[in-house]
């Protein structure tokens, strides 16, 4: 996601994966669905990140609902299932 806004604005962009073979995660996780979003009450959500506020205001500005109208802008079905 990162790496398409980059490149949006002509920046270079590499990108490198420890798998064996590139999206090798995505690929194998769309067997049975991608897990990419959360339904849990986001309270409880953001207080995993209470050790770090600068990473906790990062997950409250950009959350699952952005994740899914990303999704969505690529043609990708989104659900919380």
């Amino acid at each position: 996601m990162a790496a398409e806004a980059l490149t949006a604005r002509g920046i270079n962009v590499d990108i490198y994966d420890a798998m064996p073979s590139v999206g090798r995660k995505f690929l194998m996780a769309g067997k049975s669905g991608l897990n990419i979003s959360h339904a849990e009450d986001a309270d409880v959500f953001l207080s995993r990140y209470r050790g770090d506020a600068r990473l906790a205001e990062m997950v409250k500005a950009f959350g699952p609902h952005e994740i899914t109208e990303w999704m969505q802008g690529l043609g990708i079905a989104a659900h919380t299932g």
